[in-house]
Protein backbone atom coordinates (compact mmCIF):
# COMPACT_ATOMS: atom_id res chain seq x y z
CA UNK A 1 0.00 0.00 0.00
CA UNK A 2 1.32 3.46 -0.76
CA UNK A 3 1.43 5.60 -3.87
CA UNK A 4 -1.25 3.60 -5.69
CA UNK A 5 -3.72 4.16 -2.84
CA UNK A 6 -4.60 7.53 -4.30
CA UNK A 7 -6.27 5.61 -7.14
CA UNK A 8 -8.27 3.27 -4.90
CA UNK A 9 -11.92 3.87 -4.19
CA UNK A 10 -13.02 5.25 -0.85
CA UNK A 11 -14.90 2.00 -0.19
CA UNK A 12 -11.67 -0.01 -0.55
CA UNK A 13 -9.78 2.42 1.68
CA UNK A 14 -12.52 2.38 4.33
CA UNK A 15 -12.28 -1.41 4.33
CA UNK A 16 -8.50 -1.12 4.78
CA UNK A 17 -9.18 0.56 8.12
CA UNK A 18 -10.13 -2.95 9.33
CA UNK A 19 -6.79 -4.39 8.21
CA UNK A 20 -4.54 -6.24 10.61
CA UNK A 21 -1.67 -4.38 8.93
CA UNK A 22 -1.18 -1.15 10.88
CA UNK A 23 0.77 0.46 8.02
CA UNK A 24 -2.09 -0.27 5.61
CA UNK A 25 -4.51 1.33 8.08
CA UNK A 26 -2.32 4.39 8.47
CA UNK A 27 -2.01 4.88 4.70
CA UNK A 28 -5.77 4.48 4.29
CA UNK A 29 -6.38 7.08 7.02
CA UNK A 30 -4.03 9.50 5.31
CA UNK A 31 -5.61 9.18 1.86
CA UNK A 32 -9.17 9.34 3.23
CA UNK A 33 -8.24 12.41 5.28
CA UNK A 34 -6.86 14.15 2.20
CA UNK A 35 -10.06 13.31 0.35
CA UNK A 36 -12.12 14.65 3.25
CA UNK A 37 -14.13 11.43 3.31
CA UNK A 38 -17.34 11.98 5.26
CA UNK A 39 -17.26 8.50 6.85
CA UNK A 40 -13.68 8.65 8.10
CA UNK A 41 -14.41 10.21 11.51
CA UNK A 42 -17.13 7.64 12.20
CA UNK A 43 -14.72 4.79 11.46
CA UNK A 44 -11.91 6.37 13.49
CA UNK A 45 -14.17 6.56 16.55
CA UNK A 46 -14.43 2.77 16.41
CA UNK A 47 -10.66 2.40 16.14
CA UNK A 48 -10.10 4.39 19.35
CA UNK A 49 -11.01 1.18 21.21
CA UNK A 50 -8.69 -1.11 19.20
CA UNK A 51 -6.55 -3.48 21.23
CA UNK A 52 -3.38 -2.26 19.46
CA UNK A 53 -1.90 0.92 20.89
CA UNK A 54 -0.47 2.09 17.56
CA UNK A 55 -3.92 1.90 15.98
CA UNK A 56 -5.47 3.87 18.87
CA UNK A 57 -2.70 6.48 18.56
CA UNK A 58 -3.11 6.84 14.78
CA UNK A 59 -6.89 7.05 15.11
CA UNK A 60 -6.65 9.71 17.84
CA UNK A 61 -4.32 11.96 15.86
CA UNK A 62 -6.31 11.61 12.66
CA UNK A 63 -9.64 12.11 14.42
CA UNK A 64 -8.29 15.40 15.74
CA UNK A 65 -7.83 16.49 12.13
CA UNK A 66 -11.29 15.51 10.88
CA UNK A 67 -13.55 15.17 13.91
CA UNK A 68 -15.59 17.69 15.81
CA UNK A 69 -16.75 18.78 19.23
CA UNK A 70 -18.45 15.43 19.83
CA UNK A 71 -15.00 13.79 19.85
CA UNK A 72 -13.61 15.74 22.81
CA UNK A 73 -14.83 13.20 25.43
CA UNK A 74 -13.44 10.18 23.53
CA UNK A 75 -10.05 11.83 23.03
CA UNK A 76 -10.14 12.95 26.67
CA UNK A 77 -10.64 9.34 27.77
CA UNK A 78 -7.59 8.29 25.76
CA UNK A 79 -5.49 10.67 27.83
CA UNK A 80 -5.70 7.96 30.52
CA UNK A 81 -4.48 5.18 28.19
CA UNK A 82 -1.68 2.94 29.45
CA UNK A 83 0.46 3.74 26.41
CA UNK A 84 2.27 7.10 26.45
CA UNK A 85 2.14 7.39 22.64
CA UNK A 86 -1.66 7.05 22.66
CA UNK A 87 -1.88 9.73 25.35
CA UNK A 88 0.40 12.07 23.40
CA UNK A 89 -1.57 11.60 20.16
CA UNK A 90 -4.87 12.13 22.00
CA UNK A 91 -3.54 15.38 23.45
CA UNK A 92 -2.40 16.46 20.00
CA UNK A 93 -5.79 15.46 18.61
CA UNK A 94 -7.53 17.77 21.07
CA UNK A 95 -5.23 20.58 19.99
CA UNK A 96 -5.93 19.85 16.32
CA UNK A 97 -9.68 19.98 16.96
CA UNK A 98 -9.32 23.39 18.57
CA UNK A 99 -7.24 24.79 15.73
CA UNK A 100 -9.34 23.28 12.95
CA UNK A 101 -11.64 25.32 10.74
CA UNK A 102 -14.53 26.28 12.96
CA UNK A 103 -12.59 25.33 16.09
CA UNK A 104 -14.36 24.28 19.26
CA UNK A 105 -17.21 26.01 21.01
CA UNK A 106 -16.73 27.37 24.51
CA UNK A 107 -18.21 24.32 26.28
CA UNK A 108 -16.13 21.84 24.28
CA UNK A 109 -13.04 24.00 24.82
CA UNK A 110 -13.58 24.00 28.58
CA UNK A 111 -13.92 20.20 28.54
CA UNK A 112 -10.82 19.80 26.39
CA UNK A 113 -8.88 22.12 28.68
CA UNK A 114 -9.87 20.16 31.79
CA UNK A 115 -8.68 16.91 30.17
CA UNK A 116 -5.43 18.48 29.00
CA UNK A 117 -4.53 20.16 32.29
CA UNK A 118 -4.43 16.75 33.95
CA UNK A 119 -1.77 15.70 31.41
CA UNK A 120 0.65 18.45 32.31
CA UNK A 121 1.82 16.23 35.18
CA UNK A 122 2.01 13.04 33.06
CA UNK A 123 5.03 10.79 33.64
CA UNK A 124 5.97 11.06 29.95
CA UNK A 125 7.69 14.20 28.68
CA UNK A 126 6.16 13.59 25.23
CA UNK A 127 2.65 13.65 26.72
CA UNK A 128 3.40 16.74 28.80
CA UNK A 129 4.78 18.52 25.75
CA UNK A 130 1.81 17.54 23.54
CA UNK A 131 -0.57 18.68 26.28
CA UNK A 132 1.15 22.08 26.60
CA UNK A 133 0.94 22.67 22.83
CA UNK A 134 -2.71 21.56 22.79
CA UNK A 135 -3.52 23.85 25.73
CA UNK A 136 -2.13 26.78 23.73
CA UNK A 137 -4.34 25.81 20.76
CA UNK A 138 -7.45 25.48 22.92
CA UNK A 139 -6.69 28.78 24.66
CA UNK A 140 -6.33 30.50 21.28
CA UNK A 141 -9.64 28.97 20.20
CA UNK A 142 -11.38 30.34 23.31
CA UNK A 143 -9.80 33.77 22.80
CA UNK A 144 -11.02 33.80 19.19
CA UNK A 145 -14.51 32.69 20.23
CA UNK A 146 -14.75 35.42 22.86
CA UNK A 147 -13.99 38.22 20.36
Amino acid sequence: MGFLDVFRSDAVLLERLNSADVRAQCHAMDVLLRRRNSRLAERLRLLLADSRSQVRANAAGTLGLCGGEQDVPALGRLLRDDDWFVRARAASGLGYLASSEGGLGVNASVRAMSFLKACVADESEAVRSAARVAIESVSACVDETMR
